[in-house]
């Protein structure tokens, strides 16, 4: 049973603004007991701000207070919750607090929970801290494990978003850069300096190397030069001629 789609069924829109009301709450439990008994495995949660609608809104479960929370857990009566988490595992004090919560709830509803325990460079050993938490929980009865990664967790966006993203952005440099030129050269043929040859001299090899350079990797900085459509990642491959098995 999924937080999310829970809220908004019982709230509707209020689900993206408000805290839910003890009607809204009480109309939540019966679902979710109701879903569980219908055979749901669990109960899912997100708390995360990397977590946005499309139109960059925090998901409803993100609206919900811990105790609406806590209250749904405790109604399930079987299964196992799985929580996106607020902070990271390396977060330091809110990481901890948070995952003290979680085992105090483990402990009390009985239920299993997973939690993410990730690290970071800058601060190296701090998944010990949720570690020990969890080995806490255990051994007062709550069962709490932990979820880990051999590499680093991120987000792999479309090639052809990203690739509209970077040209738009170099556009708009380019585009900002002729026009600052081209002012500059406005002012100097309204008043010329005595330094200005020799200035012009010093600047034309740069400016020849980096024209050259980006000719050279097939770049054309020109702003009215990128249009669509762009081709996908999935286009490009299909042009590609198979690797020929030997």
């Amino acid at each position: 049973m999924g937080h999310c789609a829970l809220r908004t069924y019982v709230m509707g829109q209020r689900a993206f603004t408000d805290e839910a009301t003890e009607d809204d709450l009480r109309a939540m439990v019966h679902h979710t007991k109701e879903s569980i008994a219908a055979g749901a495995h669990g109960f899912s949660t997100t708390r995360s701000v990397s977590h946005m609608t499309s139109d960059d809104k925090p998901v409803a479960s993100r609206l919900a207070t811990w105790e609406e929370f806590e209250t749904l857990v405790k109604a399930m009566g079987a299964g196992m919750v799985e929580v996106a988490g607020e902070p990271r595992g390396a977060d330091g004090e809110k990481a901890r607090r948070y995952y003290e919560d979680l085992g105090k709830l483990a402990i009390e509803s009985g239920r299993r929970s997973p939690s993410a325990c990730s690290n970071r460079r800058a601060i190296p050993g701090a998944w010990r801290t949720t570690f020990d938490i969890i080995e806490r929980t255990a051994r007062q009865g709550g069962r709490m494990f932990a979820q880990v990664h051999s590499r680093a967790l991120n987000v792999l966006p479309l090639f052809e978003t990203h690739f509209r993203r970077q040209v738009g952005h170099v556009a708009r440099h380019a585009q900002a850069a002729a026009q600052r030129a081209e002012a500059v050269a406005a002012r100097r043929r309204q008043a010329p300096t005595p330094g200005r040859d020799r200035l012009q001299a010093l600047r034309g090899p740069d400016r020849a190397w980096r024209r050259g350079a980006a000719a050279g990797m097939g770049l054309d900085l020109r702003a009215d030069r990128h249009e669509g459509p762009y081709k996908s990642m999935a286009e490009l491959a299909r042009r590609r001629t198979p690797i020929q098995s030997t």
